[in-house]
């Protein structure tokens, strides 16, 4: 009976695959064939085509193509799908418009970024480091910093035990590379009170820049504060557009208390600015660490916008290297070398193994849930 059941269970694991194959998220059929309208195999995955948007339809994903800005639309009560193409817009008296605190530039919405003293809505509108939204509807500094020459200083650095190291009477700067910390004396390391996430998929780490801190001694009992700023006033709260969960080596990951972000979710610090970050191919820049697997360069118009860096391929918008999303590539037991496959010889590739033809490397299928 154990038995009978068993087979049971794999023959209906198998048949819910079989059901999937070329279905939007799902694997493609012999690696090149989608079946739902306006989708296509792109690594081996059935997505929507370029210009079309998903659309939940019961227990079913759709490709359609959404109003753009400007364009006649319906307010949409099902909260899965979107009015509009632009993720920034809604739909106004039949028409798409940016949401508030948004602004049309070059077709798409942006935010209406703010400095000190100019009028807002929102927090994430405040580019100046360490500002927000206050109640007021300012961009003003935050609660524990001051404004200097239109900047926000921290009133104070909190170590976890201890004075900062200083320079020319100056706290050192930092940074945190992988797990190496640069610029910090003996006895003391680098404490981040800012983050800029490097891509998973361009084998970039992520480097968090803060400043030196003594080594606590292990028999105090140390008690967690940011390294600047006042931590978030709810307990066991940390909003994500304003907030993040301070990193310290010596914190353990429970008790690390909510710090406000140097830049609002999206932005990165550079200098004494916040900047837009994860760019894309051809999207406007003015600094490199701005785009996504890639560097900030003129284009042929005289503008700065976002290319891949070298060993990078932009495919689909977005810029790749040449390996798989999910475990390593098939190997010859023979040769020792990388399998080579395209979609015409898909059938090069062990069993488990699909072919990413963009690539023209087989790689372990990704697992489907049911």
């Amino acid at each position: 009976m154990e038995l009978f059941l068993f087979f049971t269970l794999v023959f209906l694991v198998v048949d819910i695959r079989g059901m999937l194959f070329g279905k939007i998220g799902y694997e493609c059929i012999d690696q090149k064939v989608c079946t739902d309208e306006h989708s296509e195999c792109r690594f081996g995955r059935c997505y929507c085509k370029s210009g079309y948007d998903y659309s939940y339809k019961e227990a079913h994903i759709a490709c359609v193509i959404l109003p753009k800005l400007g364009q006649q639309c319906e307010i949409e009560h099902d909260s899965r799908h979107q009015s509009c193409a632009d993720p920034h817009a809604v739909c106004s008296e039949g028409l798409c418009k940016c949401k508030d605190s948004y602004i049309e530039r070059n077709n798409r919405c942006v935010v209406d970024v703010k400095t000190l003293h100019e009028n807002c809505i929102s927090n994430h509108q405040c580019i100046t480091p360490f500002s927000h939204c206050n109640d007021e509807n300012k961009c003003v500094c935050r609660a524990k910093f001051s404004e200097i020459n239109g900047e926000c200083y921290p009133t104070k650095y909190n170590c976890l035990e201890g004075e900062p190291i200083l320079q020319n009477s100056q706290p050192i700067n930092c940074s945190i590379v992988g797990r190496q910390h640069l610029h910090c004396p003996e006895q003391s390391y680098c404490v981040p009170f800012d983050e800029h996430e490097g891509q998973w998929s361009c084998q970039q780490v992520t480097v968090f820049h803060g400043i030196c801190c003594p080594v606590p001694k292990r028999e105090i009992i140390l008690k967690p504060s940011c390294l600047v700023g006042k931590p978030y006033s709810i307990p066991d709260t940390c909003p994500t557009s304003s907030h993040i969960r301070h990193k310290d080596r010596f914190i353990s990951w429970q008790d690390r208390p909510c710090c406000p972000r140097a830049c609002p979710y999206g932005y990165g610090k550079f200098g004494n600015k916040c900047y837009q970050i994860n760019l894309l191919p051809g999207d406007l820049c003015e600094l490199d660490g701005q785009c996504a697997c890639g560097f900030c360069t003129t284009n042929l118009e005289g503008e700065k916008a976002c290319q891949c860096q070298p060993g990078f391929t932009e495919l689909y918008g977005k810029c790749h290297d040449e390996r798989c999303f999910h475990g390593d590539p098939a190997i010859d037991s023979d040769t020792g070398a990388i399998v080579q496959c395209d979609s015409e010889n898909e059938w090069k590739c062990p069993e488990d193994y699909s072919c990413i033809s963009e690539f023209g490397l087989c790689c372990p299928k990704i697992p489907i849930y049911t």
